[in-house]
């Protein structure tokens, strides 16, 4: 969702739940028949339309919440690199494979941008925080969800093609799942 989307629908819930608070109903409580009130820190007591009171909230929680996920100091990462299989038995890649039939994660997971060519270049793209390093808040890179090949390097221990100012290009050799299990290769 946009940044502009999500800072649409926090001004309408403020909008609709201030609307609602200027054609406000008061209700009564069953109990005492005494209009309901909420103890509010900032403003006292004040009898309430709950419905109205729950939209300003909800806009106001949504416009922060999106102002601190978008407008917080995070600087762009990409990381490159080419996957490559580790291997003594080059027989059990037949016809090559198509790279771009798996998954390439950071780990811990984040939201990132990735891509993987069929050849095995893959690019990965993530915001961290200004200040601190693609190692400092991600341990490891995997390649899952393909049907022959596994893979996993760890970021500090990995073998460094290239290093920039926010980039990294790594080396990545993968196993072959045959070699991982051999003893579905027997049957």
């Amino acid at each position: 969702m946009s940044l502009l989307a999500l800072y649409a629908i926090c001004a309408f819930c403020v909008l609709l739940g201030f609307a609602a608070l200027l054609m406000q109903k008061i209700y009564i409580d069953p109990q005492t028949n005494m209009p309901t009130s909420v103890e509010v820190p900032a403003l006292g007591r004040i009898k309430t339309n709950y419905p109205a009171l729950v939209f300003v909230c909800l806009g106001i929680a949504l416009s922060y919440v999106a102002f601190d996920k978008f407008h917080t100091n995070k600087e762009l990462w990409v990381i490159t690199g080419g996957l490559e299989i580790k291997s003594d038995r080059p027989e059990l890649v037949d016809g090559g494979i198509n790279w771009s039939d798996g998954d390439i994660v950071l780990v811990p997971h984040d939201l990132v941008s990735s891509t993987i060519q069929e050849n095995g270049r893959f690019e990965l793209s993530v915001l961290v925080e200004s200040g601190l390093m693609i190692e400092d808040k991600f341990d490891a890179i995997q390649f899952t969800g393909h049907p022959l090949v596994f893979g996993h390097i760890n970021l500090n221990d990995s073998e460094i093609e290239n290093s920039g100012n926010h980039t990294r290009a790594y080396r990545f050799p993968v196993e072959l799942a045959q070699q991982l299990y051999p003893e579905e290769d027997k049957k």
